[in-house]
């Protein structure tokens, strides 16, 4: 095994082909209690956006709140 092979995760590793949406981008996972899953889905209904949208505005407005310290 090379350097390189053993630093790799299954992470790195080509799936298949990504949708253009998801080039460049990595996941997040993140456990949520079952209301706070509700409520994030009947707002995005709401909103008519989609859970992607409203973690990802989420995180961009958590890490400009605390990074601005």
């Amino acid at each position: 095994m090379t350097e390189e092979t053993e630093r790799s995760t299954p992470a790195d590793k080509p799936r298949g082909k990504l949708p253009p949406s998801r080039a460049g981008k990595k996941p997040v996972t993140a456990y949520v209690s079952r209301d706070i899953y509700k409520q994030l889905r009947l707002l995005g209904i709401e909103l008519e956006k989609s859970n992607q949208q409203m973690v990802s505005e989420a995180v961009e407005d958590y890490l400009k709140r605390h990074l601005a310290e």
